[in-house]
Parts: structure tokens; sequence; C-alpha cells
């Protein structure tokens, strides 16, 4: 049973109850609790959202457009160094696919000016790597299908920024979820 008691949630397991800010998945059954999420107020070239709570899984959404034909990518916990790899196939078409690395995890090779909607699920582990699925769709449509991971096990994920080359628009989003299954 889930409360919301002046923006906590409250959780019931077992009669005993335990209060979690923004995560109200604490029994054995697999609910997400919103996190965090940030819309933007004029172009940018992140979305960031932080103060996540420790849940062992992240969900995603990214809703966005581009103002250039470049990849968006993913970057936790503010790192930027050389830290990340992953891979990516798209459909278009025909069948395309790439790898990524560096200082950031692509969701998507590039998609245009046109809108995107990126999604993820990331194990959120403590003394692992973060590893994550992914998929991109866009206007054109086009589809994007991938796995990410970051090299980093001492710390759990607290933010994440979706980034870009380019800029984002006024109204994009990033929505991140989070459960204990």
């Amino acid at each position: 049973m889930v409360q919301l008691i002046s923006g906590v949630s409250k959780v019931k397991r077992n009669d005993i109850a335990a209060d979690a800010v923004g995560l109200a998945a604490l029994d054995e059954s697999i609910a997400w609790a919103l996190l965090g999420k940030t819309t933007l107020g004029g172009a940018a070239a992140a979305i960031s959202v932080t103060g996540l709570a420790a849940a062992s899984k992240l969900y995603f959404i990214a809703d966005y457009v581009h103002t250039a034909s470049v990849a968006a990518g993913i970057t936790l916990n503010g790192d930027t160094g050389a830290n990340y790899s992953g891979r990516w196939s798209c459909l278009a078409g025909s069948y395309v696919s790439g790898t990524s690395g560096g200082n950031s995890a692509d969701l998507h090779s590039g998609s245009g000016t046109s809108g995107s909607l990126s999604f993820g699920i990331i194990n959120n582990k403590a003394a692992q790597a973060k590893k994550w699925f992914h998929g991109t769709a866009d206007n054109s449509a086009r589809s994007w299908v991938g796995s990410g991971f970051w090299n980093e096990t001492a710390n759990l994920i607290s933010r994440i920024d979706l980034v870009s080359a380019s800029n984002f628009t006024a109204g994009d989003t990033l929505s991140v979820w989070g459960c204990n299954p």
C-alpha cells in the first residue's frame, strides 16, 4: 500500500512502515517510482536529473529534439572521463551498427533535427560496473537499440545527464524512475 504524505511516499511492508523519498518500492514486487524529472525552459546542451535515491534499477525516459544532426548520449554522476563504452544497432531501411565510448555513451548516432524518444534500464548495484540496455526512436522512422557500460564500481548513480554536441530545445524532458526488485 502506497500513501503520499506531504510529497513523501509511505510504504507498508508486513505492517512495518518505511519512509522513502521518491522511492516507493521496498517490497519484492517491481513497483517503479518517479525519482526526478527535468523539463527544459530554454535551449541547453544537457538535461540533468540529480539527487537520485539509491535504487538497484533505474529507468530513464528522454523526450527531446536536436538542433543539429549529432548523437545524444548519457553521462552518469557528472563523469565526463573516458569511462564509457557501448554498442548500438540502427534500423533505418537498412541495418547499421556502431560503437560508442569515451566521455559519454551514445543512445543513437544522430537523428537530425527531428524529435526523439529514448528509454533505458540501468543496473545500479554497489561494487559493480553500471550496465544498461536502451532504445531510441525518432520522427524519421529510425530506431536504435543498444547497450552501454560505465566503468564505475565505487559509487551508486545519483545523477543522469542527457548530453549532446548540439542544444536540446525548450520543453525537452528527462525522467528517471527507480525500483528495488
